[in-house]
């Protein structure tokens, strides 16, 4: 298994206008290549000794479109110094990719996450690796996890709007939906729709037309049947709390997007399943499924304080007083 480095010259656009020159990975798995992608800012080479940021993005999205926006902000500049960023993007949801088979289950997509972990020497170690995960990349990211000796590698993980509970029945609905239009229709307005209200608030929606633009344009590039993939392994999510009460090596940072009262319901039942002090959990009301993008400001601080009780040093200046999370 080897990997292919790369440089890739990205359009600017949606939520991810600074991923212009990124370098590339193409990690080989027992269930093919994986995208492998460094945050700009950061050098694997240079940055070989410091822990290591490793992020999973929701389903209809990839590490640009979901990512972009948070660690393209100033205030976040700073853990491009403390950490090497990497992303990992679900096969086929990549730029530029074709259509991907088999389908991968939750099992495997998080076997290939291990397969990234090995391949880079970041399982050598005790807690190399803080783990960051949205909507369907929090599942895939804590399969791994919870899996035998696994948790060893990690020191932390930032979940927003994850779940480690089965799929409900509304999820269930919502998912028959949206797949069957992506099978009969591919990616039309009406998937695009389902899609752009999931990932963002109503009020976003219609105050910010280039937002639905953008992430529609975006849509428009993927492959309906590589997120068809994707969506089909996380509603088949098993439920995790009896793995997750045994987790001693990290802890959990968890964002919940409260404008949706199911993601705040699984966010509150994921929170409570880990033990008894390793688990935190915030509520920013006026976002969606995606903070990171809509709401990116509001998880700065939050996550500076978290890493900063871990012994991270950063300065006053880093402490932005204007983002507080009290202010929240």
């Amino acid at each position: 298994m080897g990997a292919d480095t790369k440089y890739s010259e990205l359009e600017e656009g949606y939520g991810a206008a600074h991923y212009l020159n990124e370098e590339t990975h193409d990690v080989g798995t027992p269930y093919g290549d994986i995208r492998v992608s460094v945050e700009p800012g950061c050098d694997l080479k240079k940055q070989k000794d410091l822990p290591v940021i490793l992020t999973y993005h929701d389903m209809a999205t990839n590490h640009q479109t979901c990512f972009g926006s948070f660690f393209g902000l100033e205030e976040c500049q700073v853990f491009k110094e403390l950490f090497c960023i990497v992303h990992i993007d679900c096969p086929g949801h990549e730029e530029g990719c074709k259509e991907v088979k088999p389908k991968l289950s939750l099992d495997e997509l998080g076997e290939q996450v291990g397969c990234v972990i090995k391949h880079f020497g970041w399982n050598e170690g005790y807690g190399k690796v803080y783990a960051m995960g949205v909507g369907a990349g929090c599942s895939v990211l804590l399969n791994h996890a919870i899996k035998g000796t696994n948790q060893k590698v990690f020191k932390g993980v930032c979940l927003v709007n994850g779940s480690g509970s089965k799929a409900g029945w509304r999820e269930w609905v919502w998912h028959k939906m949206v797949t069957n239009t992506l099978w009969l229709q591919g990616m039309s307005d009406r998937a695009k729709r389902a899609f752009l209200t999931r990932m963002y608030t109503h009020e976003s929606i219609d105050a910010n037309e280039d937002l639905v633009e953008e992430y529609g344009s975006a849509l428009m590039k993927m492959v309906p049947q590589n997120v068809t993939n994707f969506m089909d392994a996380y509603i088949a999510r098993p439920d995790i709390s009896d793995e997750l009460d045994y987790i001693s090596c990290f802890d959990a940072l968890h964002f919940a997007g409260g404008d949706n009262a199911d993601f705040l319901w699984h966010v509150k039942e994921l929170n409570k399943m880990f033990p008894l002090g390793q688990s935190t959990f915030l509520n920013i009301r006026e976002c969606a499924m995606l903070v990171t993008e809509e709401g990116p400001h509001h998880m700065a601080n939050p996550i500076k304080y978290w890493l900063a009780g871990k012994g991270f040093v950063m300065t006053a200046l880093d402490m932005r007083q204007n983002r507080a999370v009290g202010e929240m």
